[in-house]
């Protein structure tokens, strides 16, 4: 079995580093939809970077895409997972209304993944 190159190591130390701040995360009294939001990208980044390194011919503005396109389902299956976890009874960490709001943005969060990842792609030097 080969060594796994430098790009998958480094995808593999990023899902470790995702992971154990997700699991620092779910305990902590917080309802601030930026950190939501913030996991919810760096997971997606991560999972779109993993099948990446896995299957080099996929353009980078596809994945650029599906990373995008994955936040905002990702954000709201975070809080329902930290509000299943840490709940307070009737109260949840985050509103219905919070979440609603959240995959209402996804078409733009799948735009602005595309564009990333286009640019990305046309940027000079670019061997990926």
């Amino acid at each position: 079995m080969p060594l796994p190159t430098r790009r998958r190591l480094i995808v593999k130390l990023w899902g470790l580093g995702v992971g154990l701040i997700l699991l620092f995360w779910l305990p902590v009294e917080s309802g601030n939809p930026y950190v939501l939001l913030g996991l919810a990208a760096a997971g997606s980044l991560w999972l779109s970077a993993y099948l990446r390194s896995r299957h080099a011919h996929i353009p980078l503005f596809i994945s650029g895409l599906l990373a995008g396109a994955l936040t905002a389902p990702a954000a709201v299956a975070l809080a329902v997972l930290k509000t299943g976890v840490h709940a307070h009874g009737n109260a949840a960490d985050f509103s219905p209304q919070l979440l609603a709001a959240i995959l209402q943005q996804t078409p733009w969060f799948a735009l602005g993944g595309l564009l990333t990842g286009a640019a990305c792609q046309l940027w000079p030097g670019n061997n990926a």
